[in-house]
């Protein structure tokens, strides 16, 4: 039985670079979040993270839940 004819890997990666266009890059200069998506990504570094405030659109006010925080490394031993 006749085996089955692969193409080559080079083959196919000329065809991929062939097809591939040149993106300049974007430039970004405002992103935008939800608030909640925003204070569930602070709480890796204030763990009692419960809201954000904005004062004045470049300060912020963090409101911190009461009670320990979540880490194990900040917990007291009973």
């Amino acid at each position: 039985m006749a085996r089955p004819r692969l193409k080559s890997t080079e083959r196919r990666e000329a065809l991929r670079k062939s097809q591939t266009v040149p993106v300049p890059p974007l430039n970004v200069s405002c992103l935008v979040v939800a608030k909640a998506d925003l204070v569930a990504a602070l709480r890796i570094y204030v763990p009692q993270l419960a809201d954000i405030i904005s004062l004045d659109g470049e300060r912020f006010l963090l409101s911190l839940a009461e009670g320990e925080p979540r880490g194990d490394e900040n917990r007291r031993a009973p």
